[in-house]
């Protein structure tokens, strides 16, 4: 259990009303200091990371991102190919089944596949996906991909990006 000296407490406080983040359910209402802690600490454990009490640095701009995915052979490639102005981000990705004629949404069919950091560049899914989401696309096939920039050294949290991508050849 975490305990916030009141200048931490401020901290949060000053930080949620500076920079704004919305709740996910409505995108109206703006979190404020506790929830920007929570959220940021809770991200930061399921990821295996320590809790953080402090503020080490002003958030950074939305990120940028261009996903991609390849198929070569039997294998399946993932290439986040995404860049903050800092580099402090790593990003969450989410990915579908591919999807079938005249489905748009995938929405619960989402998986959540691995976080990357922004110097990652290709990477073999080939496992993760096959566990997660059944035989890998084939090349021409539609993936919905949705990737979310977490701050490593500041609390912000950004929208979720999403993307639809085909499969290609590498």
């Amino acid at each position: 259990m975490a305990v916030l000296s009141s200048t931490q407490r401020t901290n949060f406080i000053a930080f949620a009303a500076a920079y704004p983040q919305y709740d996910k359910k409505t995108g109206t209402s703006k979190l404020g200091g506790y929830e920007v802690f929570l959220l940021w600490n809770l991200n930061r454990l399921s990821r295996g990371k320590a809790l953080s009490i402090n503020i080490t640095s002003v958030p950074i701009l939305q990120s940028v991102i261009n996903p991609q995915l390849f198929r070569y052979g039997a294998l399946l490639y993932f290439r986040p190919e995404c860049g903050s102005e800092y580099g402090f981000c790593e990003y969450s990705i989410f990915m579908s089944r591919p999807l079938s004629a005249g489905k748009v949404n995938p929405g619960s069919h989402m998986r959540f596949v691995d976080t990357y950091l922004e110097d990652v560049s290709t990477v073999d899914i080939t496992a993760t996906y096959v566990n997660l989401l059944g035989a890998i696309p084939v090349v021409g096939d539609h993936v919905v991909v949705w990737s979310r920039a977490i701050g490593i050294l500041s609390p912000f949290l950004f929208a979720t990006q999403k993307f639809n991508l085909i499969v290609g050849a590498l």
